[in-house]
């Protein structure tokens, strides 16, 4: 495991929950998913391996699942650096993740689970979504997140396989060997009205779990043993009621500036939204500031021979003092 550590002179901590997002082509209703971005938290004060439910309100799940900027960073467990790797949350300060895939021991897996704020109704279509990432440190990826509606819980901290059947497997989507960006996850179900507990992670078993191997070998222990995983972060989670005679006219907020090419070689272009005068800083995976420039241009392009390979954040402040950060990879 290992332990990296970042800091911002700029916090802004925006709590989105998600209610009126676009949601399959429908206007979404309430977001039934209590605590949808893990921000709601119980105590970041920890002395050992701890349980999900112990972090935060309203969810279950295995250890060491759990990441926020204010958990101390001894424990591998901040944001966004960790012993995972290294992302910026999609919604505030936290997320969650999902552990899919392990040869050591053979089934292993993490799940994390929630009581739904009401029973889902029969006969309605509803929508969820998430948003997922792959950890950097891990050498697998795979597809195989999916979701499990129940009308009561079951143990989500049962550290092997559960047995049950997902109704939600997001057929459609991107393979997740995205360690860059946050992969949307969405699909929907009629409900056969008894739903009221969702729970998230891999119900395959390990010879039905399509496996992508990322690096030419896996990383091994003292005892000799070869470890390959797959640990996904998980942020934004929401289940709605699909209202299908409204129509969309909500659209997503657009980003302050784009950046290309991702994984980056010799240069990275930059394109803002506008011309206002903004401040941008670079910062390795340790969170130490390597690069800081002002520019009022809408296309930059800055030259990355002086930083070797690895993961950075770029960190840009507008006038109106808002932050946005995008993490990038220089690979040569």
């Amino acid at each position: 495991m290992y332990k990296l550590i970042f800091f911002s002179n700029l916090r802004i901590v925006i709590l989105i929950f998600f209610i009126s997002i676009i949601c399959c082509n429908c206007k979404a209703q309430e977001n039934l998913v209590n605590n949808p971005s893990f921000e709601d938290t119980i105590s970041l004060d920890i002395n050992s391996n701890a349980f999900i439910n112990e972090f935060i309100h309203h969810w279950n799940g295995w250890v060491d699942i759990y990441f926020n900027e204010f958990i101390l960073e001894s424990y591998g467990l901040s944001v966004p650096s960790n012993y995972m790797g290294i992302q910026i949350p999609k919604t505030g300060i936290a997320y969650a993740s999902v552990k899919t895939i392990s040869i050591v021991p053979s089934q292993n897996r993490a799940y994390i689970q929630t009581k739904l704020k009401e029973q889902l109704q029969l006969g309605k279509k509803y929508c969820f979504k998430m948003y997922a990432s792959l950890g950097d440190s891990c050498k697998w990826a795979n597809n195989s997140i999916q979701v499990f509606l129940s009308n009561d819980s079951i143990d989500a901290t049962y550290a092997n396989i559960i047995n049950a059947s997902p109704q939600l497997n997001f057929p459609n989507h991107a393979s997740l060997n995205n360690k860059i960006d946050w992969v949307e996850l969405v699909d929907t179900l009629i409900s056969d009205g008894t739903e009221r507990w969702i729970t998230i992670g891999n119900f395959l078993p390990d010879s039905l779990t399509e496996v992508m191997l990322l690096n030419d070998t896996c990383y091994g222990l003292p005892t000799g043993t070869t470890v390959c995983q797959s640990h996904y972060y998980i942020d934004d989670v929401s289940l709605v009621l699909v209202n299908e005679t409204s129509t969309n006219d909500d659209r997503d907020k657009e980003p302050n500036f784009l950046i290309f090419p991702n994984p980056a070689s010799n240069y990275l272009q930059i394109e803002a939204q506008d011309q206002s005068n903004s401040q941008y800083k670079i910062f390795n995976h340790l969170g130490q500031l390597v690069e800081q420039w002002q520019s009022n241009q809408i296309t930059q392009n800055i030259e990355l021979s002086n930083l070797s390979n690895g993961f950075y954040l770029l960190q840009a402040t507008n006038n109106k003092g808002i932050v946005e950060q995008k993490k990038f990879v220089i690979q040569r």
